[in-house]
């Protein structure tokens, strides 16, 4: 339905609505509307030959020149992706209020899927990389275990736990939350006493229920065995599981805990870590949890 002529002739409500219009947004958002709708045109006039900003239809932007103009934001001026997300919508915001046309929509009013996705670029473009973890060397393992052994939590079982973890963690190539949990404790995904089995005097296997590569939990064995040193992990194990057993741990109960006797949880487990690493001399900030 077209607007009556006696609405559109009248001044009392044509600045009633300019002034609720005005009012939609602050003064400093305006201001970058209008800079970047000035910079939108200023792009257009250097790239399209006979271009003229007076008669130029909002209606007839392409994605393909919304494309090139956010390409050309960053790339040329060196803005950053907040910055031409806000001069994309002082182009809205002008083929709005002054054509009632969308630039950024298609004509079934659909978002242009290709802009959303160079906008996408142009965001992660601008993250910064992820500060790459260290490993923990055998040599590091040596110096975490013999400071335990020397009783570094001044907790004899606490001391053999995180000796016992650290070295099943290296030698079984083992993630954070595979020998620890989470939140609450799963038995039938989590690390448990009837996890352990020693199926010889020199060998010993560990079910691992779940693991992230074995997304149909069909259970991974892991075998580990015995070796000269201080980082035996035959030996931790079988020290260890001496301990849950004259503790009364059942088979289904967590084979690490924490001094309290709650199951090791994966927070608590790095926390000591970092700690123990910060103690040998090592930053904490460069190991993780994936560091085994």
């Amino acid at each position: 339905m077209h607007l009556p002529s006696s609405f559109r002739n009248s001044l009392e409500l044509d600045q009633a609505v300019d002034s609720l219009w005005n009012k939609s947004i602050n003064v400093n958002t305006r201001n970058v509307y209008s800079t970047g709708y000035k910079c939108f045109i200023q792009f257009c006039g250097d790239h399209i030959t006979g271009f003229n900003s007076r008669n130029f239809n909002m209606s007839k932007v392409s994605e393909d020149l919304l494309i090139y103009f956010v390409a050309h934001c960053q790339s040329v001026l060196n803005l950053k992706y907040s910055t031409i997300k806000l001069y994309l919508a002082g182009v809205r915001f002008h083929g709005v209020n002054f054509e009632n046309v969308n630039p950024l929509c298609d004509r079934f009013g659909h978002t242009y899927q290709r802009l959303q996705n160079v906008l996408n670029g142009v965001k992660k473009s601008e993250s910064k990389p992820l500060r790459q973890k260290l490993p923990i060397s055998l040599k590091i393992l040596q110096e975490i275990v013999t400071c335990l052994q020397w009783g570094f939590f001044n907790h004899d079982y606490m001391d053999l736990t995180f000796q016992t973890a650290c070295v099943l963690a290296f030698y079984g190539f083992l993630r954070c939350n595979e020998f620890t949990c989470r939140n609450v404790f799963d038995p039938d995904s989590n690390l448990c006493v009837s996890s352990i089995n020693f199926v010889s005097e020199s060998e010993i296997t560990v079910n691992l229920k779940a693991t992230k590569t074995d997304i149909f939990r069909q259970g991974i064995i892991i075998s580990l065995f015995k070796i000269d040193g201080v980082v035996c992990p035959y030996k931790l194990l079988f020290q260890l599981m001496s301990e849950r057993r004259n503790l009364n741990a059942r088979h289904n109960d967590s084979f690490f805990v924490e001094e309290t006797g709650k199951p090791l949880s994966r927070n608590y487990f790095i926390s000591k870590l970092k700690t123990i690493l910060m103690a040998l001399g090592y930053s904490e900030k460069d190991y993780s949890g994936y560091s085994f």
